[in-house]
């Protein structure tokens, strides 16, 4: 979860092994996420603020520095919880902005509908591998200054005697004295993914591990443990 990658190895133009900050690996394929960049050099006007990098900043309702003019999609900031502006190209972010902006631009009081803000949470399914993100990394977390701590565990994803019972990694994020959480890892195979969802909803209202580690989640040997996995993921930190 914390590895940085250092350099790739190949021979005769075929990748074999992966280097890190942590570990060599050997492997058959690579996929690199390279990111995006904004295609924003045909607004020159010196009104419109925007990153380092050509975004343009918007607000928690998706305006921009220029009063009537507002924007949203690849080429615009989200308002992140935790890092304010910041270039997150994610559909969903994308699709709930847009909407918010149209339905904004269709009232006719001034009350705005929103704010929104983003956790930059994404899912990515490789092979029957699934991954998942939400919040604040330890990175970005030591950066912004927080005391923090972090909880690692692997947990079943049900009980073992049922059939497609997996191993569950968690890696969250938390603030010392408070508990707070403030980001979430997860990685395995089915389902993995829809064990972040509780992680989002916590941050955006501020619940810390003890809740989620009591919190009543559903039950039944075919989907999950009498412990739900985030149950006892949460606990670790508590």
């Amino acid at each position: 979860f914390s590895e940085r990658l250092k350099d790739v190895s190949t021979e005769g133009g075929k990748v074999k092994k992966v280097i890190t900050s942590n570990r060599k690996d050997q492997v058959d394929a690579v996929i690199l996420a390279i990111g995006f960049k904004p295609n924003t050099d045909i607004f020159s006007d010196e009104k419109l603020d925007k990153l380092k990098n050509g975004a343009i900043i918007i607000d928690k309702y998706g305006r921009t520095s220029i009063e009537d003019v507002w924007s949203v999609g690849d080429c615009a900031t989200v308002p992140h919880k935790f890092l304010k502006d910041a270039y997150i190209p994610l559909a969903t972010s994308a699709n709930k902005i847009g909407r918010q902006i149209g339905i904004n631009l269709s009232k006719d009081n001034k009350e705005l509908f929103g704010p929104y803000e983003s956790l930059a949470s994404s899912s990515v399914k490789v092979g029957n591998l699934e991954f998942a993100t939400t919040g604040l990394t330890e990175d970005q977390a030591k950066d912004l200054g927080y005391d923090y701590g972090i909880a690692e565990s692997k947990i079943s994803s049900k009980p073992g005697y049922m059939p497609g019972s997996n191993r569950i990694s968690f890696r969250i994020i938390y603030e010392n004295k408070s508990y707070k959480i403030l980001g979430a890892r997860v990685f395995g195979e089915k389902d993995a993914v829809l064990r972040l969802l509780p992680f989002t909803t916590a941050i955006h209202a501020g619940l810390t591990t003890k809740d989620l580690a009591y919190y009543d989640y559903a039950y039944s040997p075919p989907f999950a443990l009498t412990w739900e996995a985030v149950n006892i993921a949460a606990s670790v930190a508590k």
